[in-house]
């Protein structure tokens, strides 16, 4: 019990960060032992007809197989119907996937009893299952959400970049960061890809960080640092610091905004950013302190 009150408590605000670095961690070495695991074994679900796998305490026995080799997600397990009545080990890490997920004060949908919303992407631990319905907590908010709207690897809620990939408006990093978004910019039912300054905007999220825009329209960039002053929490100045916005305009009078990744003893910095070189793509430089400086960039540090 002590630890469950742990685990719940530290979700409720304390470790969120620490939280989501360790899943990332196990994400990797998830795909690691299934890479390896795959070479000679086949993964079964409950139901599979062809053999009939050892269960050994809350697991499943893997078993040598040499025909086609299949793996099913737990998220695909969990929705068979051998497991719909199976109580899930408490406190699991999941994410909410889907936008504005709503919670319910029992497992079950009723007039006026929807407690609240879980946003896009955030992470929940959940308590136990019953039914098509999951009990969670999120921050402070502890109720019941159907178990569809929620997915169990970060990988498939949060955006993966690849440099020189294109992120267009169907692409699956576009769509993700503009459902984590809310799409702040009223770009995602447009033709645009996505777009620098959403790229920056979620960098910022995954820290934890949020603007406070005023309502100053539009938010272009280049003018960022002109509509963010004086904004609380919000510093413009000529320095870099690392997880600051670097912005500057390019000779065509057009703005462009990427994200500080590292800053050096000499002043070199690393940055990453989409739509560069080209419309949507993603990238990564490494600009030295007179090549920086040659783009008369202002950094942006938001608190």
């Amino acid at each position: 019990m002590r630890h469950n009150a742990f685990s719940v408590e530290v979700f409720r605000g304390r470790g969120i960060e620490a939280l989501r670095a360790f899943q990332n961690a196990v994400d990797t070495l998830y795909d690691m032992i299934l890479t390896l695991t795959l070479h000679g074994f086949k993964i079964f679900s409950v139901g599979d007809e062809d053999v009939c796998p050892h269960v050994v305490g809350d697991g499943v026995e893997l078993q040598a197989e040499t025909g086609p080799k299949t793996f099913k997600t737990v998220h695909e397990v969990l929705k068979a119907k051998p497991y719909n009545d199976v109580a899930i080990k408490k406190n699991t890490i999941m994410y909410a996937g889907t936008v504005a997920v709503p919670v319910y004060q029992q497992p079950t949908i009723e007039f006026d009893a929807q407690i609240g919303t879980i946003p896009y992407g955030e992470m929940v631990i959940m308590l136990e299952a019953r039914g098509r319905f999951s009990h969670v907590v999120w921050n402070m908010l502890e109720g019941w959400v159907l178990r569809d709207d929620l997915v169990d690897r970060s990988s498939r809620v949060y955006p993966e970049f690849i440099i020189g990939e294109e992120n267009n408006v169907d692409d699956r990093n576009a769509i993700y960061i503009r459902a984590i978004l809310g799409d702040v910019f009223g770009v995602g039912r447009s033709q645009f890809p996505l777009q620098a300054g959403e790229y920056v905007l979620y960098r910022l999220w995954k820290k934890g960080i949020r603007i406070e825009w005023p309502n100053i329209r539009p938010r272009i960039p280049g003018l960022w640092h002109k509509i963010l002053k004086g904004v609380p929490h919000v510093h413009v100045g000529v320095t870099p610091k690392v997880g600051s916005i670097m912005e500057y305009v390019f000779e065509s009078d057009i703005g462009h905004l990427a994200f500080v990744e590292a800053v050096f003893p000499d002043d070199t910095i690393t940055i990453s950013e989409v739509n560069y070189p080209d419309s949507g793509i993603y990238n990564e430089r490494v600009l030295t302190k007179e090549e920086w400086k040659e783009l008369r960039p202002v950094f942006i540090q938001v608190a």
